[in-house]
């Protein structure tokens, strides 16, 4: 059985300072306090910076992405989340209590919750950026000392190395985990299990971006192109603005028509209290709602981890799908910037360069294992 989507405190591994469980290895200490939580003055102001108009009157941020202002809004919403949690009144006024010493401690609860080197630059960005809008008259250039340190002297996180296996690998666990579904006691059993597989032998072939695979609904993103269906985004929904547009993979064309003709309909017809209409969402919750973000990554490490011992998050596929190519395929590597939707292979090219140093180490390994081995030969000869 490999079914962890409702909410479940005994297998959670974290807990916050305020000791409770929320979703596996989640803690409200962790939460990005929505827009319409924060101080009104702060929920004014960003609204403020965010108001089009002309070259003179139009916010600060009018003219970026709305996903870019999302992203600094999440992040300033985690500083808001660690504040309440560290006094609940120092949320009122976040101007006076945004101090060095603050921030560091919020660098510091970051690293113990286990985020990576970017992950902490990434946070206090979207925290300079916020309050740049929010409280202009401040001055904030001591976060960005602070980033500056970070980048001097904390190390990168590299475990992600550790955790990655080929493209064939992951493809061919994906597919045992569709085949094993029909041995599940249960349709609904049967249906989340053929699912998983599903959404993790796509990404192994096509390693968009989470919040891409979120949005795919039949009909839209999702669209039949004769006797094969297409992946169609617009530029709105890519990061970079570009438009993406991509066959379904092939080998997946019989899987997908049985997702959506045998288990799909079995998890639609499931209701709970966390139902949420389906419309033509592709993929379907284990309580009969489209699939977030988020239960689409707890569900794609959960998978994972049972299959290779160690969880691998989605952005990873992308890291193992370029490595591949650069590994087992370098003339065409450069391929792996449309794939990802990149506009140059500037962005796709330092997986080629940790392509590198992977194989470099697969051969260095294989040399002293060669040497090892003739060493001993000439020991039992008695050379």
């Amino acid at each position: 059985m490999i079914d962890s989507e409702l909410p479940c405190s005994s297998t959670c591994l974290e807990g916050g300072p305020v000791g409770e469980f929320h979703g596996l290895g989640r803690s409200p200490a962790r939460r990005c306090m929505p827009v319409g939580e924060w101080p009104l003055i702060d929920r004014e102001r960003w609204h403020t910076g965010l108001r089009e108009g002309d070259f003179l009157d139009g916010g600060p941020r009018a003219r970026l992405r709305s996903i870019t202002n999302s992203k600094v809004e999440k992040g300033y919403g985690r500083f808001l989340t660690f504040l309440l949690h560290r006094d609940a009144e120092a949320i009122d006024v976040v101007e006076d209590q945004t101090s060095p010493k603050v921030v560091l401690d919020y660098v510091e609860q970051l690293r113990t919750f286990g985020n990576s080197k970017a992950t902490l630059l990434s946070r206090l960005q979207e925290l300079h950026d916020a309050l740049g809008v929010i409280y202009p008259e401040h001055d904030w250039t001591f976060i960005r000392t602070v980033s500056a340190r970070i980048r001097r002297t904390a190390q990168s996180h590299n475990g992600k190395r550790a955790r990655m296996v080929s493209a064939d690998d992951l493809f061919a666990l994906d597919v045992r985990l569709m085949t094993a579904s029909k041995l599940q006691a249960t349709p609904r059993l049967a249906a989340i299990m053929f699912r998983d597989g599903l959404v993790v032998a796509f990404l192994a072939l096509r390693p968009i971006r989470l919040k891409n695979l979120a949005e795919l609904m039949i009909g839209t993103t999702l669209v039949r192109a004769g006797d094969n269906c297409r992946v169609v985004l617009t530029g709105a929904q890519v990061k970079n603005g570009a438009p993406l547009e991509f066959e379904w993979p092939k080998a997946l064309n019989s899987k997908l028509c049985q997702w959506l003709a045998t288990h799909r309909p079995v998890l639609i017809k499931l209701r709970s209290r966390w139902a949420r209409p389906i419309a033509n969402a592709l993929w379907v919750s284990s309580h009969g709602s489209p699939m977030t973000k988020q239960a689409l990554y707890d569900r794609i490490a959960e998978v994972t981890r049972m299959g290779f011992g160690n969880s691998i998050n989605p952005h990873l596929f992308r890291d193992i799908a370029a490595t591949t190519l650069a590994i087992y395929d370098p003339d065409h590597v450069t391929i792996a910037a449309p794939l990802f939707g990149h506009r140059s292979f500037a962005t796709t090219e330092k997986y080629y360069e940790q392509a590198n140093t992977i194989e470099a180490t697969c051969r260095y390994q294989k040399q002293v294992r060669t040497r090892r081995r003739a060493a001993v030969a000439r020991g039992r000869a008695g050379l």
